[in-house]
């Protein structure tokens, strides 16, 4: 009956450690926390329309965690804003291949803001179709999209 009841502790104890270390994975070298550091001091400073700083800040994101989709996406509408729309696709582009469900929805939208800056019609109508798949029947995004689709010559 021991050898019973130790098994069971040993195994209820080793699911224990299991459960926990894929619910909370180690930390993983100092680089981890920094990359999150930098990528929450990126966001500020976007939002505070530091974008040089926060271009740096999510720089360093990549470089720590290639293809982090969240940098990609600020990265992105930096460069959507300072209208260099060849990196603001590239950026984004990159997130979506890292982005599912309604995720897509956001990135979607000013991935084709940017295909439109850069001239690429077809690329901007195919991806605001696709973004209409995500929006909001009768919103002013829906609105927005379908407004966008027929000035590029597709069918609302």
């Amino acid at each position: 009956m021991r050898a019973v009841v130790k098994s069971m502790l040993f195994w209820g104890s080793a699911a224990l450690v299991l459960g926990m270390s894929l619910a909370f994975p180690p930390a993983g070298p100092a680089q981890d926390s920094d990359y999150y550091s930098d990528y929450e001091d990126g966001k500020e400073l976007f939002f505070a329309h530091e974008y040089d700083k926060a271009k740096r800040k999510f720089d360093d994101v990549l470089r720590a965690r290639d293809n982090h989709r969240g940098a990609n996406q600020y990265l992105g509408r930096i460069y959507l804003i300072e209208k260099d729309y060849g990196k603001a696709i590239r950026h984004l582009e990159d997130c979506l291949k890292e982005t599912t469900g309604d995720y897509r929805k956001i990135p979607l939208n000013y991935l084709a803001e940017a295909y439109e800056g850069a001239g690429r019609r077809r690329k901007a109508l195919a991806t605001w179709e696709e973004y209409l798949r995500y929006v909001e029947p009768g919103s002013d995004w829906e609105r927005k999209a379908k407004d966008r689709v027929k000035a590029l010559g597709g069918k609302p």
